[in-house]
């Protein structure tokens, strides 16, 4: 039941253009973007998609750029679909969106999701809050041992004045002169006063937890006591509960009895742990066993996903979507930028927010550097080989053989023409994988041999150097650097293309026959696109031009041998 008149909602213009349009797209469904007028009225409005009868195309990017979206029912029933409730949710949650059901004469409607309606922006009283920081003023009586500071003070009249004004700033100040609070109050005062979120953005552990576990709590039930506030960790910093479960399962794909007895010490943990974070494990563990169980993006069936409703990642983001301020790391801010950047805003990892706070942002160059640049290396390679193939006493494991056991599980069904050439193609898969660990490893020590004769600039136990002209120019780069580079390139390539090859066939096979495969499919794609993602920046490496990247090399000596590394990183 609506609590609102038609007319209420929509102008009379709005509701005869949509009747309009309508009418025009054949009486199919039709997608509308719309805007608020200076009255609160939805009036400023387009079409964004036409489709048929039963559905119309979303267009999630241009739909972020209005306050409301609206689509007409054909059939007059308005009840949403579980399509409607899906899209109405993103919309919502990531910016606000409202989510509006019509009939096709436009005289009827149902409101699934409200639009949060834009209100006028208060400002902070730069005076009042200059005050706070006296020798008599708020924080000499919050803090103790507080010291007047008078950069401490030009510092918080920047920062309001940039808050105020809608500008930027860049400011640098000496260590002690309290530059948390010069900025943490000026925002704490925005929330108070506009409904807004604010990112706090560190690059160390230590000043997060500064301004979470001291900080704050100091001074804001006095200053803004309605302001909630979060920390924010990186997905990978979640245990995933289905990787644990999975392994458990079916024990056999571990490798090592130290994985073993880290799975089942993680599974005795899930019982007692409060958020499922690495930090509340207690201890550090081996960056190779926390990534088996972590969550992480490619991997995650999201709304598929069994235990999705315990999931740790999942209950931290809907803490987030209640915070006004939320503290994060630098690489959180960069990989939240880089996913919208990405889907062009359809996707984010923070919630909507207005305005963000640089601390420590010399220090944000390098966060920014590893996600808008690509990186390749050996362990990278590696990695990504783990997943798709390899042998566990004389066994083979791994995704491409998760294929093989599901496709001899449905032999009886499958064409057998169809069944050879898959099996084929699965063990040359294996036999490749295997050449390109060998290829990998030897071409790595190769390398490091090259570096030793030709380069100039040892860092430590290895070298460290920039691809320029100079280098590219240069005879010994031509005919051996490149060689060892290109040698690892070719037979990634022939294991990337076979993959390919055989996900394809694997997928026509397992959709004709209706196979339940889709968590298969989504492990063999996001393992092998790990592998892509290594042979598009050794390949930069290779194809050398001058533009806005700049390419640099890593090579070093390990305790086993030969590491090959190479980044890049965007101007």
């Amino acid at each position: 039941m609506n609590d609102k008149e038609l007319n209420d909602i929509f102008s009379v213009e709005a509701v005869n253009f949509m009747r309009k349009s309508i009418v025009e797209s054949y009486g199919n469904e039709v997608y509308f973007g719309i805007n608020f007028n200076a009255f609160g009225i939805l009036d400023h409005i387009e079409v964004m998609a036409r489709g048929n009868k039963d559905s119309v195309p979303a267009i999630i990017s241009l739909s972020l750029e209005f306050d409301a979206v609206i689509h007409n029912h054909p059939s007059g029933q308005l009840t949403p679909s579980r399509a409607d409730l899906m899209i109405a949710s993103e919309l919502g949650n990531n910016a606000g969106v409202g989510f509006y059901i019509v009939n096709n004469d436009v005289d009827d409607y149902y409101e699934v999701v409200r639009p949060i309606k834009s209100e006028d922006t208060k400002t902070i009283n730069s005076p009042e809050a200059l005050y706070m920081f006296t020798e008599n003023g708020l924080l000499s009586k919050l803090l103790k041992k507080y010291e007047y500071r008078q950069e401490q003070t030009e510092l918080v009249e920047a920062t309001i004045e940039a808050f105020n004004n809608n500008k930027h700033l860049i400011s640098e100040a000496g260590t002690g002169i309290g530059k948390s609070f010069a900025y943490l109050i000026p925002a704490l005062l925005w929330l108070k006063e506009n409904k807004t979120r604010i990112v706090v953005s560190t690059n160390t552990i230590n000043l997060q937890e500064q301004i979470i576990s001291k900080d704050l709590p100091s001074i804001i039930d006095t200053i803004a006591p309605t302001v909630k506030y979060a920390l924010v960790k990186g997905r990978n910093n979640y245990v995933c509960i289905k990787k644990v479960k999975d392994g458990l399962n079916d024990i056999d794909k571990l490798d090592f009895d130290e994985q073993i007895n880290f799975f089942e010490s993680i599974d005795n943990w899930l019982n007692i742990t409060k958020d499922g974070s690495i930090t509340d494990l207690g201890y550090k563990p081996k960056s190779e066993l926390w990534e088996m169980v972590c969550c992480d993006t490619d991997t995650c069936t999201h709304r598929k996903c069994e235990y999705l409703e315990d999931c740790y990642f999942y209950k931290m983001r809907k803490q987030l979507n209640a915070s006004q301020l939320l503290i994060v790391n630098h690489h959180i801010l960069c990989a939240d930028l880089s996913l919208y950047a990405e889907t062009a805003g359809r996707y984010s990892l923070l919630p909507r927010y207005t305005k963000v706070i640089i601390d420590e942002a010399h220090n944000f160059e390098n966060s920014a550097s590893s996600y808008f640049g690509n990186e390749g290396s050996k362990n990278g390679i590696l990695k990504a080989l783990f997943y798709i193939s390899r042998m566990k006493k004389n066994k083979r494991l791994g995704v491409i053989e998760s294929i093989k056991n599901m496709v001899n599980e449905k032999k009886s069904v499958i064409q057998n023409d169809d069944y050879k050439e898959i099996i084929e193609l699965i063990n040359q898969a294996h036999d490749i994988t295997n050449r390109v660990r060998n290829i990998v490893d030897e071409s790595s020590k190769q390398f490091i041999t090259y570096c030793h004769k030709n380069i100039k600039t040892k860092e430590g136990l290895g070298y460290k150097f920039r691809i320029s002209p100079e280098i590219v120019g240069s005879k010994h780069w031509q005919n051996e650097g490149l060689k060892h580079v290109r040698e690892i390139v070719i037979i990634i390539s022939s294991l990337v293309n076979l993959c390919d090859r055989l996900y394809k066939k694997f997928f026509d096979i397992a959709i004709e026959n209706n196979f339940d495969y889709e968590e298969i499919a989504q492990m063999s794609n996001a393992y092998l696109e790990r592998l892509k993602n290594q042979l598009v920046s050794l390949n930069s490496v290779i194809d050398y031009k001058k533009d806005e990247y700049i390419r640099w090399i890593e090579a070093r000596l390990t305790k086993k041998g030969g590491r090959l590394t190479k980044e890049g990183g965007i101007i």
